[in-house]
């Protein structure tokens, strides 16, 4: 995360990966979760897909329940159809999975679109404020988390337009120095590479 530092000894609990690697001979899903934990997921299963060739999912070794699946081979159930419906392609994307059917995609490493068991999805928006199109997409790990919207799913199939949940700033050398939400601020100050200190502001009127 050298484009989303907090300084030595901490993160953010958005700085999760899950990433596709190979040790030895064999295939692992590598999640780092959201206090810095690293889970190795086996590849468990390959799942026939409705075209094409499948798709392989990864079973996690600690028993916490998660399931990681690369859908890049085809479309096979509707949580993964749903993603590429909303325009969220299966190139350079897993899916994480829990046992109540949340999913979390993962895009270039990072998490990019959680969705929850009733439909409504949260985004997580890089390099940009702006949720139009696929340009808040990361670009790889270097990308910079800037916002974070939900948008809440309606009868009729539709969303809600986007409800701000989050505002992150950095400073020139990629430090974390604020994040906004429900009308407070969150301000962080560093000592060369070291967090010294962190304020909370008021909560507006």
């Amino acid at each position: 995360f050298a484009s989303m530092r907090c300084g030595y000894g901490f993160m953010l609990t958005t700085q999760q990966t899950l990433q596709i690697k190979t040790v030895g001979s064999t295939s692992y899903a590598i999640y780092t979760d959201s206090d810095g934990t690293v889970h190795y997921f086996e590849a468990s299963e390959y799942i026939p897909g409705e075209v094409g060739e499948g798709s392989t999912t990864y079973s996690d070794t600690d028993g916490i329940g998660l399931t990681a699946v690369d859908p890049n081979s085809s479309v096979f159930s509707s949580e993964y159809e749903f993603f590429e419906e909303m325009g969220f392609g299966y190139a350079s994307s897993l899916i994480l999975k829990d046992q109540a059917g949340n999913c979390f995609l993962f895009y270039n490493g990072l998490p990019t679109v959680f969705l929850d068991k009733n439909g409504n999805l949260v985004k997580y928006l890089y390099d940009t404020t702006s949720s139009s199109g696929t340009t808040w997409f990361p670009e790889s790990t270097g990308s910079q988390l800037r916002r974070i919207v939900q948008q809440n799913a309606l009868a009729n199939g539709a969303y809600t337009a986007d409800i701000p949940v989050a505002t992150l700033t950095h400073n020139s050398d990629n430090y974390l120095t604020s994040i906004s939400s429900n009308g407070r601020t969150v301000t962080y100050t560093y000592s060369g590479v070291y967090l010294t200190s962190i304020s909370v502001s008021e909560y507006l009127n």
